[in-house]
């Protein structure tokens, strides 16, 4: 015996005139084959993030930025070089595990092989679970460790690359 559902399903495939199937196949294996999933999620840098120029594409910056901070011991949260985007998991900078703060990096290309690399280091500000956890985050102060760290790997970036300042 059928159900509701599966009567509903062959009306909307089959439609009562002929080749309304045929259109809604149609339809979803095209969108199916688009591919255009974007991971990035739709965040805005905070106001005071650190902005830096680089000599190189977003893709070649996010990857190293990804390997300084592996070999620092930090777990990635999401990382897609192609859409100029990094984010780590929340990482204790004393102890090296779970907590404390987490790194943001969007890359965005602002000439030849130039790119502009936003930078964040961001501890809870509050755990309000009402709210969307970006707002419950705020830079870290310039005496944060957090902040040396992201200093530290900023030189490194420019010491790779090179800065876009002439």
């Amino acid at each position: 015996m059928r159900s509701e559902g599966t009567w509903e399903f062959d009306r909307l495939m089959h439609g009562t005139k002929p080749g309304v199937g045929l259109i809604v196949s149609a339809a979803v294996a095209v969108c199916a084959a688009c591919g255009a999933v974007n991971e990035r999620p739709y965040l805005t840098p905070l106001p005071n993030a650190n902005v830096d120029s680089v000599h190189a594409l977003p893709s070649a910056v996010i990857t190293e930025i990804e390997t300084l901070l592996v070999a620092q011991g930090m777990e990635i949260r999401l990382s897609t070089p192609t859409e100029g985007y990094l984010e780590t998991k929340w990482y204790d900078i004393g102890t090296g595990h779970a907590g404390g703060v987490r790194f943001r990096f969007f890359a965005s290309p602002v000439g030849e092989e130039l790119t502009e690399l936003t930078s964040e280091a961001v501890i809870r500000n509050t755990h309000d679970p009402s709210l969307p956890e970006r707002e419950n985050e705020r830079m870290v102060s310039e005496d944060h460790p957090g902040h040396e760290l992201l200093s530290q790997l900023l030189a490194a970036l420019e010491e790779h690359f090179g800065t876009g300042h002439s």
